[in-house]
């Protein structure tokens, strides 16, 4: 009913309002001209096809927190300069509707990033069936669903400065999660997530053994990630009914 038209009317709104923005460049160009470049290089480069796949797809989640933190602060810069976010707190009623429409919309554009990003790789450089590449753009969204929430409270509450330094920071502690650091504690980091879930992928594939030994971690940190997630969006539903305008964001 309402709700739901509240939603879209969001989702619209902000699609509008980025349509011819930088953003459309982001979540179109970057996963393209990244999925070139790889491609390009890895067919002249003598690595091995496995390590070609796993370097792709640890890449895509190690950038894509900068990426999140970039994005999500250019939609809080938006909201602000239309009206000190008057479209948020104006809906008195159906805040609730609007916190979901933005959330809905930064995922609906990170889908877009993942299947740009994995539909032109595996064409320039086939490494997975359909069926497969599915499940890599699948994991890549349940593993950035979180960073989006928080970068979400972070921009509304602290600005687009905010957000870019903390996408920053979430970038290279993607990275430092790949090393053995990674291996004592990457479930309890939402910056670990993808690119594990991108290792546990490819191990899965190439090497069935030992992914079957790690089964064990790797389902665990879904079932973390997921009620992570849950915790996340229930404080962003907390906080939007209490907020009174964020910080100027510029």
């Amino acid at each position: 009913g309402k709700i739901v038209r509240t939603i879209l009317r969001c989702i619209r709104a902000n699609c509008l309002k980025t349509k011819r923005s930088i953003l459309s460049v982001i979540y179109v160009l970057v996963p393209f001209v990244l999925a070139l470049a790889f491609a390009g290089y890895f067919h002249i480069s003598n690595w091995d096809r496995t390590l070609k796949i796993s370097a792709f797809l640890e890449m895509m989640g190690i950038i894509y927190p900068f990426l999140i933190g970039i994005t999500v602060g250019i939609i809080a810069q938006q909201e602000s300069r239309a009206g000190q976010y008057q479209f948020i707190l104006s809906a008195v009623p159906s805040r609730v509707s609007v916190y979901i429409g933005e959330i809905c919309f930064l995922l609906i554009n990170s889908l877009l990033f993942c299947v740009v990003a994995v539909a032109c790789f595996s064409l320039l450089f086939p490494f997975a069936s359909i069926n497969g590449c599915i499940q890599i753009i699948g994991l890549l969204l349940l593993g950035t669903a979180p960073i989006y929430l928080i970068h979400f409270l972070c921009a509304f509450m602290f600005g687009k400065s905010a957000s870019m330094g903390l996408g920053i920071a979430g970038s290279l502690l993607a990275a430092i999660m790949l090393t053995g650091l990674g291996d004592i504690c990457w479930q309890y980091i939402p910056w670990a997530w993808s690119v594990r879930f991108m290792d546990f992928w490819c191990l899965s594939v190439t090497d069935r053994n030992a992914y079957l030994q790690s089964c064990n971690s790797f389902y665990g940190g879904i079932i973390i990630n997921v009620m992570v997630v849950l915790v996340l969006f229930a404080i962003g539903i907390i906080w939007i009914k209490l907020w009174d305008g964020g910080k100027e964001n510029d």
